[in-house]
């Protein structure tokens, strides 16, 4: 058994074979090497999913192009907003793209936050995209059906609302702005009322 290194030259970009030959002996050995292109374009970073609550724990997974193979899983580093990402994990480099995933921090407040990847041995070279957080104090709304209606006649629209942070039990309670301002709505009917939801009705 014998070990040997050696410097490839230049050479064209596709998969090359390099033999070894004994000059004691007729016994040739063989195996590839691959040449890629070199990266002309920054580094692109893209996250999926690309919205998460400001409690954070969403696991996103992270592609990097445009960034050649990470020899080392060891040595790639993400932050989101300058904090470092917890629970790097799944790993997988090639000279086209890297796949990882993280977790996201606990943010006070919603909002976007800069998500930032490199690989520590060639830190002059950062992935940047964003993320951002729904803040879970803020009430918002998760359905509003049907989204659409007849301009000719008025139309019932059931509406859903979270963290609303209390129970309401009359349509009083609620006010509705729509613009254009020269169309009008009210609240028909309170299907159901807690901190959490509310369901209701309006025309």
């Amino acid at each position: 058994k014998a070990s040997i290194s050696f410097v490839t030259a230049a050479g064209p970009v596709g998969t090359s074979t390099v033999s070894v030959r004994n000059l004691a002996s007729t016994k040739i050995a063989t195996f590839q090497i691959r040449f890629i292109t070199e990266p002309s374009n920054l580094p692109m970073l893209s996250v999926s999913p690309s919205t998460g609550p400001s409690s954070g724990g969403t696991r996103v997974t992270c592609k990097l192009t445009n960034f050649k193979r990470i020899a080392n899983p060891a040595s790639l580093r993400a932050t989101i907003n300058g904090v470092d990402a917890s629970s790097i994990a799944n790993i997988q480099s090639t000279s086209a793209s890297t796949f990882f995933d993280i977790v996201t921090t606990f943010t006070a407040s919603g909002g976007f936050r800069i998500v930032r990847a490199w690989d520590a041995s060639r830190p002059s070279l950062v992935g940047i995209s964003s993320f951002e957080y729904l803040d879970v104090n803020q009430a918002s709304i998760e359905y509003a059906n049907p989204s659409q209606g007849d301009s000719a006649k008025s139309t019932l629209v059931r509406v859903g609302v979270s963290n609303v942070g209390q129970t309401l039990s009359s349509a009083g309670q609620i006010t509705l702005d729509v613009s254009p301002p020269v169309i009008s709505a009210s609240v028909v009917t309170i299907f159901s009322s807690s901190p959490s939801l509310l369901d209701f009705e309006v025309r």
